[in-house]
């Protein structure tokens, strides 16, 4: 009984694992597709940490809050001479499609 109990939580597991593998690659998908920043580009934090200055983008991810779905861009924050700094910003970019047009 308990080998069949061991079983079926091992085959759930499996099953989780392989969907947040699929979750993984469409997310990475839409981030490719349909992000207007790609990695290496340029552009303003607007989280609260670092808020105006400039980041340069090293991921890409994308997030589901209350204010609807988002692009969240992260990367090393610029300093004054152009070097790259140990902190990091962040940016978030509002999808203005609707969730069900951005996967069509």
């Amino acid at each position: 009984m308990m080998n069949q109990e061991l079983l079926k939580l091992h085959k759930l597991v499996t099953q989780r694992n392989e969907l947040e593998s699929q979750m993984k690659a469409q997310r990475e998908l839409i981030c490719e597709k349909y992000c207007t920043v790609k990695v290496g580009d340029e552009l303003e934090v607007n989280d609260y940490s670092h808020k105006g200055k400039t980041i340069v983008a090293d991921t890409i991810g994308l997030r589901l809050d209350y204010t609807g779905l988002q692009f969240v861009v992260s990367g090393h924050v610029k300093k004054k001479n152009g070097d790259l700094s140990q902190f990091t910003g962040k940016s978030f970019i509002t999808i203005d499609k609707g969730y069900s047009q951005l996967v069509k």
